[in-house]
């Protein structure tokens, strides 16, 4: 399973974003995590076995939820990272 660290920016906290990401990830099957950062940004840990799927997935994170506006995305193809069995919030 490939990992990426993603990084968002914008208006991606206090508008639901996690719970949408949350939904997202289960829907597509991604692993992972996704979670609020002190700065205002919201990072995803995001596994995924398939390229075509991680696309669709990022097309959906970007046009986030209706009250959400990403303005930038940071991708990182992540090396050595524990499996994950599902997705979480973390708090």
């Amino acid at each position: 399973m490939k990992y990426y660290e993603i990084n968002l920016s914008g208006r991606v906290q206090g508008v639901g974003f996690r719970y949408y990401i949350y939904r997202l990830a289960n829907n597509y099957g991604i692993k992972g995590y996704v979670k609020n950062l002190p700065n205002g940004d919201v990072l995803i840990i995001a596994g995924c076995n398939d390229k075509e799927t991680f696309d669709e997935f990022m097309q959906q994170v970007h046009s986030g939820p209706s009250f959400a506006r990403v303005t930038n995305i940071q991708i990182k193809n992540m090396e050595n990272v524990e499996e994950f069995t599902g997705f979480n919030i973390k708090y």
